[in-house]
């Protein structure tokens, strides 16, 4: 089956089941919600190294990476 084909039947299932593909519009607020909480992560990262508390620095760097990908998996 060519990719084309099943991103045709992807869409299709979604209409049938609520399940598949379906196309959005991007949430504004939202985006800038993880945006905004990024970079307060990256700040507390910074801060955190500066104190010399590495094993939190990589947590609150995990977590920065997290809101920004969240970019790109919103509904």
């Amino acid at each position: 089956m060519k990719p084309k084909d099943i991103i045709i039947k992807a869409f299709q299932r979604y209409a049938q089941l609520e399940r598949g593909l379906k196309i959005t519009t991007p949430n504004i607020d939202l985006i800038k919600s993880h945006v905004d909480k990024a970079d307060h992560n990256l700040i507390v990262m910074t801060d955190l190294d500066k104190l010399g508390h590495s094993d939190w620095v990589v947590i609150t760097a995990y977590y920065s990476m997290y809101h920004s990908a969240r970019l790109y998996c919103q509904k």
